[in-house]
C-alpha cells in the first residue's frame, strides 16, 4: 500500500463515503485544500491544518501522522501531536454558542440502578441543536453525565458530546459501552480517560475518587471518543 498523503486521503474519502470538498467544508478549511492534495499541488500539511485534516478524515491525528510519512515518525513529531491534539477538557462550550442550522444531535438519558450500575436509554431523550465546533468534529451523539466520577473533567448534568468516528487513542477521554445483545435495550456504560490499550482490555482512569480500572473488550466492546461538553 503506497504511503503519501495523497494516497491516504483518497482511501479515507472512499471509506467515509464523502468529496473533497465537503471534507474541507466539515473541518474548516479552504474549500480546495483537500482537492489540492488530491491533485498532487499539496505534498504536506503543518501546523493546525493537520488536525483539521484528521477531523475531515475522521481519523486521530497520530494516525494521519503514523500513515502519510514514508518513515517512522520522530518523537519530537508524536510529541507535538500529543500536545496539539484537543482532548476532551480543552472543548468546552456554552450555550451561547449554540449555531442554528438544520442538523440536530440526539442526547440520551443515563440512569443509575439500585446496585450502582449506569444504563443509558435506548432513546433519546432530547435534540440538541449543533454547535460551531461540530464543524470541526463529526459528533455522532451526546450523553447526559450521570455521575461524579469524572469531575472535575465532566460534571452532572453536563452534556457529553461524543465522537463515534474516531479509533481508540490513549489520552483520550472515552465513553465506554457494555455488550448488549438488543439495540432497544438499556446498555451499561462507563467515563474514563483511556490509558491503555490491549488485545484482551482497556484500563481507564477516572478522577472521582481517582482510580484505575481494567475493563474486559469482550464485555464492553465499544470506546468512543468525547470530543467536547456544553456548560451549564
Amino acid at each position: 500500500m503506497e504511503r503519501t498523503l495523497k494516497a491516504f486521503v483518497e482511501r479515507r474519502l472512499a471509506e467515509i463515503g464523502t468529496n473533497p470538498f465537503e471534507a474541507a467544508k466539515s473541518a474548516g478549511l479552504e474549500r480546495g485544500f483537500v482537492n489540492d492534495i488530491l491533485q498532487g499541488k499539496k505534498s504536506t500539511v503543518r501546523g493546525s491544518n493537520i488536525i483539521k485534516l484528521a477531523s475531515a478524515l475522521r481519523v486521530d491525528v497520530r494516525t494521519l501522522v503514523e500513515e502519510t510519512l514514508n518513515s517512522v515518525p520522530s518523537q519530537e513529531l508524536l510529541d507535538w501531536v500529543d500536545k496539539n491534539e484537543p482532548k476532551s477538557a480543552d472543548l468546552e462550550f456554552s450555550s451561547e454558542e449554540i449555531v442554528s442550522i438544520q442538523e440536530a444531535v440526539e442526547v440520551y438519558n443515563i440512569i443509575k440502578t439500585n446496585d450502582g450500575k449506569a444504563l443509558i436509554e435506548p432513546s433519546p431523550s432530547s435534540f440538541m441543536p449543533t454547535l460551531g465546533f461540530f464543524r470541526l468534529y463529526r459528533i455522532s451523539y451526546g450523553v447526559v453525565v450521570y455521575d461524579s466520577d469524572m469531575e472535575p473533567e465532566l460534571r452532572p448534568g453536563e452534556n457529553a458530546f461524543v465522537d463515534s468516528n474516531f479509533p481508540p487513542v490513549k489520552g483520550n477521554t472515552c465513553l465506554f459501552k457494555g455488550f448488549s445483545d438488543n439495540r432497544r435495550s438499556y446498555t451499561p456504560v462507563k467515563f474514563g480517560i483511556l490509558t491503555n490499550i490491549s488485545d484482551e482490555n482497556w484500563t481507564i482512569k477516572q478522577w472521582n475518587p481517582e482510580k484505575e480500572l481494567i475493563l474486559s473488550r469482550m464485555e464492553w466492546p465499544v470506546c468512543h471518543k468525547v470530543a467536547g461538553k456544553l456548560s451549564r
